[in-house]
C-alpha cells in the first residue's frame, strides 16, 4: 500500500542533502522565464546550499535582461545570472551551468517549466532512495514517456485543474519511481556521480539541442546508473518555447544519431512504450485527482462508435469541467468487451473488461468513487444488465436520445431503400439494422420500456425526435434542449447572396445511403445533363464514389467552416432521408450564414423555421423536384426576394438547459471518497483486466515485435533508417504500440 507523505519524511536529514545547481537556459518568452522562475525558487530558497542558475543565451527578446536582473534581487543570492555573449545554443549553455559547481548535482530545467511548491523535495527523496539512480524525471502533460495522464500524448491540464490541486494528489501519497530507458530534459534531476562516470553533455553532436539528454542517459546507462521516472511530481511544460519552428528537424537529427551510436535505442525506448510500466501509477495518481476534487460524478453510456453521439459527449464533458467529473464506459471490440476511464482517456488510461463478466467486477471501484449521476446516451452494444446501472450504483440515470434504435433497432427509421416514410413507422424494416433472431418490434420495445422506466428524465435534442418517440414509448418525464452550441451557432443572421455564373451547392459530412448520397449523385448528374449553373461538391466522403460530385474526403470537425469557406459553396443542402434528431453539420451550415435547402423532417424544419435565405422542402421528393427548389430559391435570391422558411408552433427546445439546470439535476457530489478502498478496487481490476485480439495487420505487427527487438538482430535493423521503420508501422497500424501490445 502507498504510503502517505509529509514534510517532515521528506526532509527528516537535511544535513545529508547534496548541493544542488537549478539550470535554466533562457532564450525566448520573459513573462514564461519569469514564470519558471519565480515558480522553482520557493523550493530552492529552502534547501540549504540550492541555487537557480538562469544563463541567458542572447535572448533577442528586449526585456529579458531587466527581468533576470530584478529577479536576481529578489531571491538573496540563490538565483544567479549568468550571460552569453553569443548565442552557444542550448547544449553548450547546460554544459555551462553544469560546470558551475564541479560538486553539485544538478537539475537541468527548461524555461517553459512550471513547478509547484516543493518540487525539489520530492526530486531528491525519490533519488537518495534510489543508489543506482543517475537521473530523475517527473510526469508532466507533454513530455512523451513521462506525460500524464495519457501516455505519450500533449495532455490538457487533468480534471481542468491547476498546478497546486494536481500537486496536492501528488504529493500526498508516495508511489514507486519506475525505471526507463532514458530521461526528459524538460526538467532533468543528475546525480553529480553519474556526470563525472558519464561526462558532460554531447555539444558537438547536439549542440543546438534536442536528443542531448537521451545521449547522455545511454551513456550513463553503459556505465551502470540507471534512469527513473517519478510519479510523485508532476509539473506543467508548455514545450516547445526552446526550440520553436527548429523542433522537427531537431527531432530528425536527434534521431540518426541516437541510431547510430545506440542500435537498441529506439527499440528499448519502444519496448518501454509497449510495457507502459506508467499505467499503473498514471491511474492511481488519475483517481487521486478524481477524489481531491469531490466533485460529482457523472457516468456517460454510450456505443463507442462515434459521430454526433460522441461529440456531444466530448462537447458536454469538456463544458462541464470544473463542475463534474466525467467518466465513459463504451462497448469495445465489436461488444466482446467494454471500457471505462475518464472521458477523454485515450487507451492506456481505460480499463478494459469482458462484456459478460465485468461489470460484477468493476461495480466495486464505481461505488468507491461514487457515482452521482449515470446519464445514457447509446444502447447499442450492451446487454441488458447494463441498463440498471443507475440502481445497481445507487444512483439517479437519465437517458438522451440521439436516434431511434429503441423502437425497432432501427436507428434511421429507414426502409430497404434507405428512405424515411411517416405513414410507416412501426413497419420501417431496414436490412441493415435487423432485430435480433426471433424477437419481435413489440418485444423489443417492451425490453426498453423497463428500461426507459428507470430513467428520472429522457433529453429530446429536438421536439420532432419526441413527437416521434411518444408514439411507441410512454414518456413518464422529458426535458427538450438542443445539444451544447457556440452561441452564434443559433443567432447568426444569413448573409447577404452574392450573383455567380455558376453556383456551388455545398453537402456537408459523411453520406450513406439514408443521408442522401445517392439522391445527391441523382441531382448532380441530372445537372450536368441540362447543363444547369450548378455544381455540387460534398465536403466530406460516401459510402461509395459519387458522379459529378466534387468530394473533398474526412477532415476534422474544427476544419469543416474553412472549407466550406475554401470550396466558395454559395448553398448548403442537406438531401437527408431519414429525421435526423439534432443535425451538427445544420449547426455548421448555420454559422456560415449561406442559403440552406433541407427536408422537412427531424430537427430540420424546427431548426430552421422562420430563418431567411432557406427553402424547407416536402419529404420525400424527386431528383427533379428538388432540383426545382433550388432553382426557385436562388432565382428569388437573385431577384432580392426574400425566401423565408414557413415558421412553426411546437415547444421549442432549451438553448440552455447544459448551462446550468442540467447540473441541478445532477445533483452535489455525495462527500469525501476512501482512497484505500479505491486502491484496492483498482488494483484488483488491473489485474484481471480482459486480454484483446487484435485485427489482421495489427496481429502482424505483435508478431513482428519480438523479432525487431531481439538483440541479435539489431545489427541488421540497424540499416533501415529509423524514419522508414517507423512509416512501415503506421501502414500496419496507426495505434500506438502500448495500445497493440499490451496484454492485460
Amino acid at each position: 500500500m502507498p504510503e502517505p507523505l509529509t514534510i517532515s519524511h521528506r526532509c527528516e536529514n537535511m544535513a545529508k542533502l547534496p548541493w544542488i545547481v537549478v539550470v535554466v537556459p533562457v532564450y525566448r518568452d520573459v513573462e514564461l522565464t519569469h514564470a519558471c522562475i519565480a515558480s522553482a525558487m520557493p523550493a530552492i530558497m529552502r534547501i540549504p546550499g540550492t541555487r537557480l542558475v538562469a544563463i541567458n543565451d542572447a535572448s533577442p527578446d528586449f526585456e529579458m535582461n531587466a527581468m533576470l536582473d530584478h529577479e536576481v534581487g529578489m531571491w538573496s543570492g540563490n538565483l544567479v545570472v549568468l550571460k552569453n555573449e553569443t548565442n552557444l545554443g542550448f547544449v553548450k549553455t547546460a554544459n555551462r551551468g553544469i560546470r558551475y559547481d564541479a560538486n553539485a548535482d544538478i537539475v537541468l530545467l527548461n524555461s517553459d517549466v512550471i513547478l509547484p511548491d516543493r518540487w525539489l523535495d520530492r526530486l531528491i527523496e525519490d533519488l537518495q532512495a534510489l543508489s543506482d539512480a543517475g537521473t530523475l524525471t517527473p510526469l508532466s502533460n507533454n513530455t512523451t514517456i513521462s506525460a500524464f495522464p495519457n501516455f505519450m500524448k500533449e495532455n490538457a491540464s487533468p480534471l481542468a485543474l491547476n498546478l497546486e490541486r494536481i500537486d496536492e494528489a501528488f504529493r500526498t501519497w508516495h508511489l514507486n519511481a519506475v525505471e526507463a530507458p532514458t530521461g526528459v530534459g524538460f526538467c532533468l534531476y543528475i546525480r553529480r556521480l553519474c556526470l563525472q562516470d558519464v561526462g558532460e553533455l554531447d555539444e558537438i553532436s547536439f549542440g543546438t539541442g534536442y536528443g542531448e539528454e537521451n545521449d547522455f542517459c545511454q551513456r550513463a546507462l553503459r556505465k551502470g546508473w540507471k534512469n527513473y521516472i517519478t510519479p510523485n511530481l508532476y509539473v506543467h511544460h508548455r514545450g516547445g518555447v526552446s526550440f520553436g519552428t527548429q523542433r522537427e528537424e531537431r527531432i530528425r537529427n536527434a534521431d540518426r544519431v541516437l541510431d547510430r551510436r545506440y542500435p537498441s535505442y529506439h527499440v528499448d525506448v519502444q519496448a518501454f512504450v509497449v510495457r507502459d510500466d506508467l499505467r499503473e501509477p498514471r491511474l492511481q495518481r488519475y483517481f487521486d485527482l478524481l477524489r481531491i476534487c469531490n466533485l460529482p460524478v457523472v457516468l456517460y453510456v454510450s456505443h463507442g462508435l462515434g459521430g454526433g453521439v460522441d461529440q456531444h459527449i466530448r462537447d458536454l464533458a469538456q463544458h462541464s469541467e470544473g463542475r463534474v467529473t466525467s467518466l465513459l464506459l463504451q462497448p469495445e471490440e465489436g461488444g466482446r468487451m467494454f471500457s471505462i476511464g475518464a472521458w477523454n482517456a485515450d487507451f492506456s488510461m481505460r480499463i478494459l473488461l469482458d462484456m459478460q463478466n465485468g461489470l460484477e467486477l468493476v461495480l466495486p471501484l464505481l461505488k468507491a468513487i461514487g457515482v452521482d449521476l449515470v446519464h445514457f446516451h447509446h444502447l447499442l452494444g450492451l446487454p441488458l444488465t447494463f441498463l440498471s446501472l443507475g440502481a445497481l450504483l445507487d444512483a439517479r440515470q437519465i437517458f438522451t436520445c440521439h436516434d431511434f434504435y429503441l423502437v425497432n433497432s432501427n436507428p434511421t427509421l429507414t426502409n430497404e431503400r434507405g428512405v424515411f416514410i411517416p405513414e410507416t413507422l412501426d413497419r420501417a424494416a431496414n436490412p441493415l439494422y435487423p432485430l435480433p433472431k426471433g424477437v419481435s418490434e413489440d418485444e423489443w420495445r417492451q425490453r426498453y420500456h423497463a428500461f426507459l422506466n428507470t430513467c428520472a428524465f429522457v433529453i429530446f435534442p429536438s421536439y420532432s425526435t419526441y413527437a416521434i418517440f411518444r408514439i411507441f414509448f410512454k414518456i413518464k418525464s422529458y426535458i427538450l434542449a438542443y445539444h451544447l452550441e457556440k452561441s452564434e451557432v443559433h443567432g447568426k443572421l444569413p448573409n447577404l447572396f452574392s450573383k455567380r455564373s455558376v453556383y456551388t451547392i455545398g453537402v456537408l459530412g459523411a453520406l450513406s445511403q439514408e443521408k442522401g448520397a445517392d439522391l445527391l449523385e441523382a441531382m448532380a448528374v441530372l445537372a450536368s445533363r441540362r447543363k444547369l449553373k450548378l455544381q455540387f461538391t460534398l465536403i466530406g466522403y460516401a459510402y461509395r464514389p459519387l458522379k459529378q460530385v466534387k468530394t473533398t474526403g474526412p477532415y476534422e470537425e474544427k476544419q469543416l467552416n474553412q472549407l466550406i469557406e475554401h470550396e466558395k459553396c454559395d448553398l448548403i443542402l442537406f438531401p437527408a432521408l431519414w429525421p435526423e434528431t439534432y443535425s451538427y453539420t445544420l449547426s455548421s451550415a448555420l454559422s456560415t450564414g449561406l442559403p440552406i435547402v433541407a427536408p422537412n423532417i427531424g430537427a430540420f424544419a424546427e431548426r430552421l423555421a422562420g430563418r431567411s435565405n432557406t427553402l424547407v422542402f416536402q419529404h420525400p421528393t424527386s431528383t427533379e423536384t428538388l432540383l426545382q427548389h433550388i432553382g426557385t430559391l436562388l432565382f428569388e435570391l437573385e431577384a432580392g426576394k426574400e425566401a423565408r422558411a414557413q415558421a412553426i408552433e411546437i415547444e421549442k427546445p432549451s438553448l440552455d438547459y447544459y448551462d446550468y439546470q442540467y447540473y441541478v439535476d445532477i445533483g452535489i457530489a455525495r462527500g469525501s471518497k476512501d482512497r484505500p478502498e479505491i486502491q484496492r478496487h483498482l488494483n484488483f481490476l488491473l489485474s484481471m483486466q480482459a486480454k484483446t485480439r487484435k485485427g489482421g495487420r495489427e496481429r502482424l505487427l505483435r508478431a513482428l515485435w519480438p523479432i525487431y527487438s531481439n538483440p541479435k538482430l539489431q545489427s541488421i535493423f540497424n540499416f533501415i533508417p529509423h524514419r522508414l521503420k517507423r512509416s512501415f508501422k503506421r501502414v500496419l497500424s496507426n495505434k500506438p504500440l502500448h495500445e497493440l501490445m499490451r496484454d492485460d
